[in-house]
């Protein structure tokens, strides 16, 4: 999926110059609005077809749609915005289903493991395994990513996410729903890694090296942990504690949303002071979008790679 990152970076970055412009300009500039839609709309459906994990673009490319009126009469002008928006859904279902069933057939295993094993558990701890249907022996590997050892010899493993990973899944969301400071910690976690956001654990090589020369798969423990990879748990947190101002993205998330909603309520304010709050809402809705979906889609595991699109 690394190079699903720099495509979606350029739908964001499409999106953000739509929005931008349609929040600087008035309904009467009929030609900016519709170069606007069009950024819009475009780089919601690039983001979504570089990576489903990106549909949080969408959604906001599709809201700033529904609110975009192009020219001041009644009627049509009114209307297009919300076509835009129908027109671009209606385009995007197929790519997603079809993206999200085959993520399903070649990770539904690998992300549940992931979302239980460095997730769930070792944020909750021996009480979570239960109602997961593993033994508690399997808190043994609490905090360990599939690919360290390919789940092998995990306790409970082959009855509960090797044969039914929707279900397992299904149970970590809702032990997740029911400890919802737990869940709300693990944004945090998300969007302090947002700190940290880079591919550093990924080995840099020219393109068409021999087989010989590519570096070794690592080995397990003498290779890990390796902080960014979030491979491990116990060497993501030693890799965050190292970040500094953890505590900037979620206050920036915060500041965005609260600024962008109040410009939207009170509509006070001159044209470029409203824009630009509008904007700083919509880009913050976005990136807690994306790094919801990256805690809850994969758990810890590779998040600041998942996080990359948002820390931008």
């Amino acid at each position: 999926s690394t190079f699903s990152e720099p495509a979606g970076l350029l739908g964001a970055f499409t999106v953000a110059c739509g929005a931008a412009a349609t929040a600087a300009s008035t309904p009467a500039h009929r030609g900016a609005r519709v170069v606007a839609l069009s950024l819009v709309a475009g780089g919601g459906l690039l983001a979504v077809t570089a990576k489903t994990a990106y549909a949080p673009l969408l959604l906001v490319a599709v809201g700033v749609c529904v609110c975009t009126q192009v020219g001041d009469r009644r009627g049509l002008s009114r209307v297009a915005g919300p076509v835009a928006a129908v027109l671009v859904v209606l385009r995007a279902i197929p790519l997603i289903v079809t993206a999200t069933a085959w993520q399903e057939r070649q990770y539904g295993g690998i992300n549940a493991h992931n979302v239980v094993f460095t997730l769930v558990l070792p944020e909750l701890g021996p009480t979570a395994t239960a109602p997961l249907g593993l033994p508690v022996e399997a808190m043994g590997r609490s905090g360990e990513g599939y690919f360290v050892r390919n789940a092998e010899d995990i306790p409970g493993w082959d009855a509960t996410i090797g044969s039914r990973p929707d279900e397992t899944l299904a149970a970590a969301y809702r032990l997740l729903a029911a400890n919802p400071d737990v869940a709300l910690r693990a944004v945090g976690v998300g969007l302090q890694a947002t700190r940290g956001a880079d591919l550093t654990y990924l080995p840099s090589l020219p393109l068409g090296l021999p087989a010989d020369r590519y570096p070794p798969m690592p080995r397990y423990p003498d290779d890990y942990p390796v902080g960014a990879q979030g491979a491990d748990t116990a060497g993501f947190r030693a890799w965050l504690d190292r970040l500094t101002l953890p505590w900037l993205p979620a206050l920036t998330i915060i500041v965005g949303l609260a600024v962008g909603a109040l410009t939207a309520l009170t509509r006070r304010g001159s044209p470029l002071m409203r824009g630009a709050a509008l904007l700083a809402g919509t880009a913050a809705t976005a990136t807690l979008g994306l790094a919801v979906v990256a805690v809850f889609g994969d758990g810890y595991n590779e998040l600041p790679k998942h996080v990359w699109l948002a820390a931008y």
